[in-house]
């Protein structure tokens, strides 16, 4: 590690033979542990970078009890400063991918010191390897910190909520979205918009047809409903574009409604618009017909079906 020669050691611990390679690669592991608990200060010196590195390359060949030790380290040590220590030949993302389901554990309690750049890597990789449990851990430990005085920002802690993709961090984003100050409201609905669910459709689409609500919350619970293909959120929108009396919030319920359930939206949209309303030649050309269009030649059995429908404005 410390004369450069790291490629040689890897090829050397490779054409061992196996009946010794397990000694050896435990005797290096011994060795090189201490380099990660020397670094001191947030940054991590060259060569504990390395000998994270060399610890990593060396994990396949460590018997099982030697490399969950490993692990539990090289895990412990990259918490302490993510930013700092996370890259390498052997990146953080690349080590915590290879644990699996055992690293979960120790990501779900590092995001309660993570800061923000860093918080939202470890939910999403906490999202990738962990079980229902350390993901509700993990939400629970990121809406404390947007709780706490000094805690994490509402923008950067929203968002990793979303990546952790646990109910827990569901429910407290809706929360925060059915009330309070516009701007938290909205900043919770893009995030909800990350974490496609179908169990928030029915809260989504009361906040984006709420008449009385503020614009641009409404417009961040249509972005969020967007996001989500199921034919929950296609009757929620059809609902919408049937009894909305404003033009243009019909016509963003007929964005999103087209950008989540694509051919099945344009089927479900042409049966909602309203025929007692007029409609501008422009309007429907701009907001309709060109959403439509976007899908290409798979919408063409729905757009025949509907030459017979009863709707003069679907015709």
């Amino acid at each position: 590690v410390q004369i450069q020669e790291v490629e040689r050691l890897i090829d050397a611990v490779r054409r061992t033979e196996a009946a010794a390679r397990s000694a050896l690669t435990v005797a290096l592991a011994a060795a090189l542990l201490p380099r990660l608990e020397g670094a001191s200060g947030p940054l991590a010196p060259p060569t504990a970078m390395e000998a994270k590195d060399v610890l990593f390359a060396l994990r396949e060949w460590l018997p099982a009890e030697a490399r969950a030790h490993a692990d539990e380290r090289l895990l412990r040590w990259l918490l302490v400063d993510w930013a700092g220590r996370a890259g390498g030949d052997h990146s953080g993302p690349k080590i915590v991918r290879a644990i699996g389901a055992a690293a979960a554990p120790a990501l779900a309690e590092g995001l309660r010191q993570v800061d923000a750049s860093a918080a939202l890597v470890l939910a999403q990789l906490l999202r990738e390897v962990g079980g229902g449990p350390d993901r509700d851990l993990g939400a629970g430990a990121l809406i404390e910190r947007v709780r706490e005085r000094e805690g994490l920002a509402r923008e950067p802690a929203y968002q990793a909520l979303a990546a952790v993709g646990s109910p827990l961090g569901r429910t407290f984003l809706l929360a925060v979205a059915r009330a309070g100050a516009e701007g938290g409201r909205v900043l919770a609905l893009l995030a909800l918009a990350k974490d496609p669910e179908v169990a928030s459709v029915s809260e989504l689409a009361a906040l984006a047809g709420d008449t009385r609500g503020p614009g641009a919350v409404r417009e961040a619970a249509f972005t969020a409903l967007e996001a989500i293909d199921s034919p929950a959120t296609a009757d929620a929108l059809a609902a919408i574009i049937a009894r909305d009396a404003e033009e243009k919030v019909r016509y963003r319920a007929v964005e999103a409604l087209v950008g989540c359930c694509k051919v099945a939206g344009v089927a479900r949209l042409l049966a909602a618009l309203p025929a007692g309303y007029s409609y501008r030649r422009l309007d429907v050309s701009d907001f309709i017909e060109h959403d439509i269009k976007e899908l290409g030649v798979a919408v063409l059995p729905v757009l025949r079906r509907a030459l017979a429908s009863p709707s003069w404005i679907a015709r």
